[in-house]
């Protein structure tokens, strides 16, 4: 196989005694020979420690060396083992499974600290990673686990999103394009006014025009009034939904959550919000890769980026369906 170079340096701090030049150089040589032999394997048991440690620091471009060489240093009961899960869970480059077994390996003197690092995590990471860490995390707390560790933020999120049934996990970050495709989804009426108010102030500005060159006998400066006032109503409505992304920052934050059978839980930066089914009114959609369900105060936007895969943005599109009407169908009916 092709050897990727793999960066052990910069601010990665050795769990371990510091070795020699001529050691460090025997380490480097054997870690390269491993990845040399691929898919052929050493025994691990053979194995030295500060060559396990080594592949633990090569997870972001050698997952399954690090996950094996993690596993055995904790079956050695190696000290390192707690500041290495600390180091996976902080590596951005680790995968959704590596971070896991770091979980479920985190002993119990570094728990709290990988505690705050995986509610740093849950707030920046896709939901294929929020679902494995929630999953991870939540046959951690099944363990008698110290005090501190139980009152940790981190539990009441994972207890909450774990509890829901049937969950469809989302998480991701709005783009202003897509805010506005929902917000003109969810209020179609009013988007609608907007654009009649600026048809017919253009309208009222014409007549004035031609009634100052004496075609028609309304007041041009009465139309011309008129039509300045319907120009900027019209302006106004449409402005609006742009002034409120700028000024919302829960707009723009990351969120996640679950879609559940029983309605769906939402975190941001600074705000959770469980809203059941019965709480919410319409869903709709723009083009396939766009949900939006209404409220009778807000609208929640979620683009197919914001799911695991294709195919759980269509389960939350069903889950919907099954629960919410239609937004199209009931402008129709009302029509």
């Amino acid at each position: 196989m092709a050897v990727k170079a793999c960066d052990m340096s910069n601010d990665k701090e050795r769990s371990q005694a510091p070795l020699t030049a001529t050691e460090q150089a025997e380490v480097d040589q054997r870690v390269s020979q491993i990845l040399i032999d691929y898919p052929a394997e050493p025994d691990w048991l053979l194995v030295d420690d500060a060559v396990l440690i080594e592949l633990v620091f090569c997870a972001d471009c050698e997952p399954y060396f690090a996950d094996v060489a993690l596993a055995e240093l904790s079956r050695r009961e190696n000290s390192a083992v707690g500041d290495l899960c600390i180091f996976l869970l902080k590596e951005q480059g680790a995968h959704s499974g590596l971070k896991a077994q770091a979980i479920s390996l985190l002993p119990d003197t570094h728990l709290a600290l990988g505690m705050d690092e995986l509610l740093d995590l849950i707030r920046w990471c896709d939901a294929e990673m929020l679902e494995s860490v929630v999953s991870a995390v939540h046959e951690k707390l099944q363990n008698d686990l110290p005090s501190q560790v139980r009152s940790h933020p981190l539990v009441g999120i994972i207890n909450s999103l774990s509890s829901r049934r049937e969950a469809i996990y989302f998480a991701g970050s709005l783009s202003k394009d897509e805010f506005m495709r929902a917000n003109k989804l969810a209020a179609p009426t009013r988007i609608s006014w907007s654009k009649f108010m600026l048809g017919l102030g253009g309208w009222a500005i014409a007549c004035a025009v031609l009634a100052g060159l004496g075609r028609l006998e309304t007041p041009a400066i009465l139309m011309c009034l008129l039509g300045l006032a319907l120009v900027w109503m019209g302006w106004r409505l449409e402005s609006e939904q742009a002034l409120l992304w700028e000024r919302n920052p829960n707009c723009r934050g990351h969120v996640f959550g679950v879609i559940g059978e029983a309605g769906i839980d939402a975190y941001g930066e600074d705000f959770w919000r469980f809203t059941a089914w019965p709480k919410l009114s319409h869903w709709a959609t723009s083009g396939d890769e766009l949900l939006v369900v209404v409220s009778l105060i807000e609208a929640r936007a979620f683009p197919a980026s914001f799911f695991a895969s294709s195919a759980d943005y269509e389960r939350a599109r069903a889950r919907c369906a099954d629960n919410l009407k239609s937004l199209s169908e009931s402008l129709s009916t009302r029509t």
